[in-house]
This record gives C-alpha cells, structure tokens and sequence, in this order.
C-alpha cells in the first residue's frame, strides 16, 4: 500500500498497514455497536416471542422500518418473529426477512398466509 506525503509517493511497511487497518476496523467496530445499542432500544418485541439479532439488524436498517415496526400490535409483532424463525432453512429464512421489510413497507401487518403463532394457543392471553 502506499501512502501520499508532501506530493510523494511512500511505500508503507506491511506491519504499519496492518496495525492501521486493525484500529481502523476497531474503531469503526466501535462506533457500529453504540449505534445499534441506540437503536435496538427503540424496537418493540412481540407478545412471547423477542426479535432475534438478524431481524433486529435489518429493522434497525432503516429508520422507516423502526417506525412501522413499533406502530405495529405485539400480537402483530410476535406473529411476524414466529414466522420468521419458524424456519428450518437458513436460506428460507433470509428470504422471510426480506419479505417482512417488503411486506412492512406495503402496509402488511401480519404474514400472509400464516396460520398464527402456535406458541400463542399454548399461553392465555
């Protein structure tokens, strides 16, 4: 790698590149995970079921999403989280993810075609 000084060109050692690199990820490391701690505050769980990391990553995407999220019922709420983790597949999992910020931004407010949480009839509410 190089860097620019005064107009000239300078070969930078590969331990300088690498230790800059390391406090550069850790820093923006850092930075990332008290911006998520913020706005993992702001996101309402459902009635039995809390919102797992990955669907708390991509809600907290946008701050659209938060807002429609939060507006929703924790009925509502908890019947997407059951949908989405629902799933044995990783891939199929990804894909319910992305059809609930579709889906949320549509105005859904529950997964189509989903028969309910089946953890919900266990529990009176």
């Amino acid at each position: 790698m190089f860097t620019y000084f005064r107009g000239k060109k300078q070969s930078l050692s590969l331990v300088e590149n690498i230790s800059g690199l390391q406090r550069w990820i850790e820093a923006d490391k850092s930075d990332y995970n008290a911006r998520l701690r913020v706005m993992n505050q702001q996101l309402l769980k459902g009635v039995l079921h809390s919102v797992p990391e990955d669907m708390d990553i991509t809600l907290n995407s946008m701050q659209q999403l938060v807002e429609i999220w939060n507006k929703l019922t924790p009925i509502q709420r908890n019947e997407w989280i059951c949908w989405v983790t629902s799933v044995k597949k990783s891939e199929t999992r990804v894909a319910h993810i992305l059809r609930l910020t579709e889906e949320l931004t549509e105005g859904k407010r529950i997964p189509c075609c989903w028969p309910g949480c089946p953890h919900r009839k266990d529990v009176n509410l």
